[in-house]
């Protein structure tokens, strides 16, 4: 087996030699997935805030302590959500919009549960079993956003604007009242303006 070699070991997050990425025939995908993200991303009107994020998610993914890797995406997600120095039930609320029907509970309630793990950490310097599991699932909730802003799926021109996209009303029929709502104040304003 490869090892990765250290001469860091008296660092306190050293952990041990990590085993080399050994799936020779999987980088030809990643590979084409790298260029694809890249090709989009060169169009974006929020290409250098995104880039930005896209550099934090890599230096949470090298963190070899799995706290501090999970409070940088914790940061992350609230960057990603607009919700940076709100409380964390909007940032939870934000960051499960894209869930539908009861993904969306269980969604909410890992969360919750990563939130409280979140604030153990930060608030009494206590860390948890499994704390790698814990940063793997913050991760799982930071990735379909990205790949949402890569391909702009929303149509939005701001990080910030993603986040005030995903502070919209999750239930179909409350969001189509207030399109109706929105066009007739956009007709009252046009009709007031003549």
């Amino acid at each position: 087996m490869v090892h990765l070699q250290s001469t860091c070991t008296g660092e306190p997050d050293y952990a041990e030699d990590l085993p080399l990425f050994k799936h020779a025939d999987k980088w030809p995908k990643i590979e084409g997935n790298r260029r694809w993200a890249v090709r989009l991303v060169k169009g974006l009107p929020y290409r250098a805030d995104l880039e930005s994020l896209l550099l934090r998610y890599i230096s949470a993914l090298d963190q070899p302590n799995p706290e501090a890797a999970l409070l940088q995406l914790w940061g992350i997600l609230e960057k990603l959500t607009h919700t940076v120095g709100a409380k964390y039930d909007e940032t939870i609320k934000r960051a499960v919009w894209i869930f539908s029907g009861e993904d969306r509970l269980l969604a909410k309630d890992l969360l919750e549960a990563v939130r409280c793990r979140r604030n153990q950490y930060v608030h009494a310097s206590r860390t948890g079993p499994d704390s790698d599991q814990v940063t793997y699932l913050v991760k799982s909730f930071v990735d379909p956003h990205l790949i949402r802003l890569i391909r702009n799926d929303f149509s939005i021109k701001s990080l910030d604007q993603y986040g005030e996209f995903l502070s919209l009303p999750t239930e179909t029929a409350v969001l189509r009242d207030r399109m109706i709502w929105l066009r007739r104040a956009l007709r009252t304003r046009s009709g007031s303006k003549q």
